[in-house]
């Protein structure tokens, strides 16, 4: 794999495609009912000047989508979700200079295991938080944080407007983003969850006031989103602390990150988000100095041809 180091630069054509104009624990343990509160945003606030209820006749009637973990059984029209889209990302990229950023959970940012399910060898973590980042959940799981993942998070969230997106229950969802962003600063109200998804088992960037053009993903799994969202996918390894993680995926030939006492690093030594945070950061070179140079309006720019051209790059493993 190449290093960011080492890649030569880009002619800056091939890499922005400019648009015309014309709850519970891992996947179903429900007992986490945390109702923590998020500061308000400027979009919070737009929305409530075009909110329809999901109760309300309007709403039904007008066709659309639920808002739910904006606000408990919001529903917004299509015409609405549009706007507020178009709104949304032209604020983001024009003012703050910033591309949406949608994070998963599991395997991505974190790894989660049933207490009940570690192994001998594990049971000294129980007692022995000497591992950075290690919590139990309610007496029930055990979470361990991928290293280093607040200072990525905090840094990304710089050059990028930071959301949560996890197959997982709601409670859950919640809980995790508590531990990861314990001051309520990074995320608002963009945690979404697998209630919100508008298809079963699949993810979808409809549900997210976001323009599709401007959103990355990082993800360990690239078939879990809706076809028409797979090409915004940056492919992440999945982290593997506990023993039970590498068991359901098939890796038995070393030991655990949690029975050998270590953790994970790049092949420099680094934790290996700091050179995911370090892809991120070129993508967000490429797409704003490719605006820069062509003239074109920031919201008519494309990111997706940005991403595939890092894919083919090969960076440290994202793909």
């Amino acid at each position: 794999m190449m290093s960011l180091a080492t890649v030569s630069p880009t002619p800056i054509d091939n890499l922005v495609g400019c648009r015309k104009r014309n709850r519970g624990l891992v996947s179903d343990l429900g007992f986490i009912h945390d109702k923590t509160k998020r500061p308000k945003t400027e979009t919070d606030l737009e929305i409530q000047q075009d909110a329809r209820f999901s109760g309300d006749e309007i709403f039904r009637s007008s066709g659309g989508l639920r808002f739910g973990y904006i606000t408990k059984d919001l529903g917004l029209s299509d015409d609405v979700i549009g706007r507020l889209r178009n709104e949304n990302t032209r604020n983001l990229l024009v003012k703050h200079k910033k591309l949406h950023l949608v994070l998963d959970l599991d395997h991505t940012l974190l790894n989660t295991t049933h207490l009940d399910k570690m192994s001998p060898e594990e049971e000294y973590l129980k007692a022995d938080h000497s591992l950075q980042d290690v919590h139990i959940v309610e007496g029930q799981v055990m979470t361990k944080l991928r290293p280093q993942v607040r200072t990525f998070l905090e840094q990304a969230s710089q050059i990028y407007e930071l959301s949560i997106y996890t197959n997982g229950s709601r409670d859950y969802a919640l809980h995790m983003a508590k531990l990861l962003d314990p001051a309520n600063q990074l995320f608002g109200d963009r945690i979404i969850s697998r209630g919100e998804s508008t298809e079963k088992n699949q993810k979808g960037l409809d549900v997210l006031l976001a323009r599709g053009t401007a959103v990355v993903i990082l993800d360990d799994k690239k078939q879990v989103w809706r076809n028409e969202d797979q090409d915004n996918v940056m492919v992440m390894p999945r982290y593997h602390f506990f023993k039970s993680s590498c068991q359901k995926f098939g890796i038995s030939n070393a030991k655990p990150y949690s029975e050998s006492k270590t953790d994970e690093r790049d092949r420099f030594g680094r934790p290996f988000l700091a050179t995911v945070l370090q892809v991120l950061r070129h993508i967000h070179n490429l797409f704003f100095n490719a605006v820069e140079l062509h003239g074109c309006e920031l919201i008519d720019r494309d990111v997706r041809p940005v991403l595939e051209r890092v894919k083919k790059e090969g960076l440290n493993g994202c793909k």
